[in-house]
């Protein structure tokens, strides 16, 4: 029913840190993002917009845009579903 789409192209300038690698808990904060979204019912596929490589089960990669909104048009590309959730992944 959802697809969701996770948009994690920024470089963490004002962090002065890469944040979505950093760890929270048992994994990174970008995983930790995406696999919330695997216990909501009706969720077809994740999407998950960055330049980086990062390698998490079943997330579908989609390469980032020079600013927030071209890093959500190239999300959408992946999108099949009817419905679409785009949600930041630095905020878990």
């Amino acid at each position: 029913m959802f697809d969701v789409v996770i948009v994690a192209g920024g470089k963490s300038l004002r962090a002065g840190t890469d944040k979505l690698s950093a760890r929270l808990g048992e994994q990174t904060v970008i995983a930790r993002t995406a696999n919330l979204f695997r216990d909501i019912n009706g969720i077809d596929k994740i999407i998950l917009v960055t330049d980086e490589d990062y390698q998490i089960d079943g997330v579908l990669l989609a390469p980032a845009g020079q600013t927030r909104g071209e890093s959500v048009k190239n999300g959408l590309k992946l999108v099949k579903s009817r419905y679409v959730l785009i949600h930041d992944g630095a905020r878990p």
